[in-house]
C-alpha cells in the first residue's frame, strides 16, 4: 500500500487549484506531476481531507443560498446589463 502524499509539500498546489476552480476529482489529476508518485499515492478522498484540514471548503459545505450571493449577482448583472440570464 502507498503511504499519502505528504501534506505540507502538496498543501500549497492544493490551494492553488482549489482558488483555480477546478473540482476534487481534476486536481487530484492535476497533482500527479507535484509529489513522487513511485512512493506516495493520493487519491480524490485524500485531496477532500487535505482540503478539510486547509479550511477550503466545498460550494455545498460554504451552505450559499440566494441571499448570501445577492451581492455577486447584482455586481454580474452590472458589469452585464444586456446579457440575459441564459446568456451570463
Amino acid at each position: 500500500m502507498e503511504d499519502p502524499a505528504p501534506t505540507n509539500e502538496i498543501q500549497e498546489y492544493i490551494t492553488f487549484f482549489y482558488r483555480c476552480r477546478l473540482n476534487d476529482v481534476e486536481i487530484a489529476k492535476e497533482m500527479k506531476d507535484h509529489y513522487n508518485q513511485d512512493k506516495y499515492g493520493l487519491s480524490v478522498t485524500s485531496v477532500k481531507c487535505v482540503q478539510k484540514s486547509l479550511g477550503l471548503l466545498s460550494m455545498r459545505q460554504q451552505k450559499h443560498n440566494v441571499d448570501s450571493i445577492q451581492r455577486q449577482i447584482e455586481e454580474t448583472c452590472a458589469r452585464f446589463p444586456t446579457r440575459g440570464i441564459e446568456n451570463i
